[in-house]
């Protein structure tokens, strides 16, 4: 189903000092089988408050419709406009009457994030991988209108969507300065998922379309990374490279959980780990520094990374 294949950025010099390397841990789908993608829940959460009016609102509508036309039989797509209250809709591809219901929602009232979040984690989940995306041209407000001082909770609340298996990604729709960039890319990062930036609203649909079509090639949406480590040796950080970029850490001890790995491209997960330092002595060869395995079904044996210690570098 999944390759293991493991690269060092360097070997290691043999001397007193202690070493920190990079050990990029890729996953790639098998050329030897066909891997079977997972139908999709996506859940789409488009403010639709006052600052919307106009191009923004036209523009986002559009990419509605744009983004059913694109469903797969079994995806299914829930949608809503916030802004003082949540305007939730079902759609599929036998449902594409209630898109029309949407169209005629009004852009008016103020950007309730919180009630947009809480949908969206409310979405019941049907089996498959669940992706929320939410879409907003401004700052998160309070019911009377006032921006939201403390994001905390919100960004607590990605997170623990994230725990659930809803991968969050959030678009900044407009002129950037109307909204908190760093704020949705927080979001974003806690969800387990990216960032888009559609400072022209022409860009809104186009990059939707990219990002569904991405989130269609997922297989498997839940895997955890293992790592037993020799003696001396600790994880200093680690993050996710590509296909996208996404920070991680340990859920536990030597477990990383990575989110939606997909059949067309491979996921590659990159390990600083600081190294301790061996005797002049000892003699330079290859060791054992790690042991990398995915917990789940279907997927390959535990891999050993062999580090190569030299007296020297080349």
């Amino acid at each position: 189903m999944f390759d293991l294949q493991l690269a060092w950025d360097r070997p290691a010099k043999i001397s007193s000092q202690i070493s920190e390397h990079i050990l990029r841990v890729r996953i790639v789908a098998s050329g030897n089988h066909r891997i079977q993608t997972l139908p999709l829940q996506l859940a789409v959460a488009i403010d639709t408050s006052a600052s919307m009016q106009g191009e923004k609102w036209e523009r986002a509508k559009t990419a509605c419709e744009e983004l059913v036309a694109q469903l797969r039989k079994g995806d299914r797509l829930s949608l809503a406009g916030f802004a003082d209250w949540v305007t939730p809709l079902v759609l599929d591809q036998n449902n594409e009457g209630n898109l029309r219901t949407i169209l005629t929602l009004v852009a008016e009232g103020v950007t309730r994030t919180d009630l947009a979040m809480n949908w969206i984690r409310s979405v019941p989940p049907l089996g498959g991988a669940r992706v929320g995306i939410l879409i907003t041209d401004g700052h998160p407000t309070t019911d009377s209108g006032e921006i939201v001082e403390d994001l905390s909770p919100l960004i607590e609340q990605a997170e623990m969507m994230a725990a659930v298996g809803i991968t969050l990604y959030t678009v900044g729709l407009g002129d950037a300065a109307h909204f908190n960039t760093a704020f949705l890319v927080s979001l974003s990062d806690k969800g387990r998922g990216t960032f888009m930036y559609a400072d022209n609203p022409t860009l809104l649909a186009p990059q939707l379309q990219e990002r569904l079509q991405a989130v269609q090639m997922v297989a498997v949406d839940d895997v955890i990374l293992q790592l037993n480590l020799a003696a001396g040796v600790k994880l200093k950080s680690c993050c996710q490279f590509r296909p996208d970029y996404l920070p991680l850490n340990e859920t536990a001890t030597g477990e990383i959980h990575l989110p939606n790995l997909r059949a067309d491209t491979s996921t590659d997960v990159l390990l600083a780990l600081e190294v301790s330092a061996l005797n002049p002595s000892q003699l330079s060869g290859t060791y054992v520094i790690a042991q990398v395995q995915l917990q789940t079904l279907d997927f390959p044996p535990l891999q050993s990374a062999v580090l190569q210690f030299t007296p020297s570098y080349p």
